[in-house]
């Protein structure tokens, strides 16, 4: 309880609260949430807002880095997570092959502890940075082959009012030209109704998904997801800052149902389309 109270105290949902308000959602069709983060598996009560959210929609997910998933991803799945993507933006073909370093070590142990406890698919999310990483993309791909995981290469993005526009310049890898790569390397292309991502199943084996937000029509079109900040704080817009609604607040002051909903639907209003 002294955990919670200090969460209430800094502003953090509750997992109850959490609760609330994925039942406030569910209730206007959403069959689906993703947790993530930050780092989601630091919270100690991770596993309980799994168990408290997962009867609720259809599919709980989790984007992680996937270092507690050796201990968590049986727990993880008992309460009723389906599927886990893995943050791993930097690679070194080398060390991967046979890990010498404990963090590397964990993060295979964890994505074959994933693969036991049934979760599926299992993605590995690499957010693709010019002359950081993007050199690695083919290493990436035979890595990910070998394992048995859908790589998911994603465009780094600067949502509006992001002050440090000189560093998104350095690093923005733009993306058009991999999947051009990729589609004569494919025996089979598929379009993800979000986003209309393309999946790329490979010849001789692998598959990709490419995430391209950056100056896409496409991205945005094929876009149904809302967000909810970990203060509460209801996110029309992955590009956009501006138009975000305060969900949790009236929750804590046990504003009418009907009222919350309002609010829900306020925020829904307020999306459009980053990129025309």
């Amino acid at each position: 309880m002294e955990g919670s109270w200090d969460r209430v105290k800094s502003g953090e949902m509750s997992p109850h609260e959490i609760q609330s308000i994925v039942s406030l959602f569910s209730t206007l069709g959403v069959k689906s949430v993703k947790i993530t983060g930050g780092e989601p598996t630091l919270r100690e009560d991770i596993v309980d807002i799994v168990q408290r959210i997962s009867p609720l929609v259809d599919e709980v997910s989790m984007v992680t880095n996937g270092f507690n998933l050796e201990h968590l991803a049986r727990k993880l799945s008992d309460a009723g997570l389906k599927r886990v993507n893995i943050s791993l933006n930097m690679f070194n073909p080398e060390e991967w092959i046979a890990p010498s370093d404990p963090q590397s070590q964990s993060i295979i142990r964890g994505i074959i502890k994933a693969r036991e406890s049934g979760l599926s698919p299992i993605k590995l999310n690499m957010v693709v940075l010019k002359d950081k990483n993007s050199h690695q993309i083919p290493a990436m791909i035979e890595f990910s082959k070998r394992l048995n995981l859908i790589l998911q290469l994603i465009e780094l993005h600067m949502p509006r009012g992001m002050t440090s526009e000189r560093v998104f310049r350095e690093l923005y890898f733009p993306l058009k030209g991999i999947e051009e790569d990729l589609h004569t390397r494919s025996e089979k292309v598929e379009y993800a109704p979000l986003h209309r991502r393309r999946r790329f199943y490979l010849k001789g084996g692998g598959c990709v998904e490419v995430v391209r937000p950056m100056f896409n029509p496409d991205f945005c079109a094929h876009c149904y997801r809302i967000r909810v900040t970990s203060d509460g704080m209801i996110r029309p817009c992955l590009m956009e800052d501006n138009g975000m609604v305060n969900i949790l607040t009236p929750i804590r002051n046990h504003l009418p149902r009907k009222e919350l909903v309002e609010l829900i639907m306020s925020a829904v209003r307020k999306r459009k389309p980053y990129w025309q």
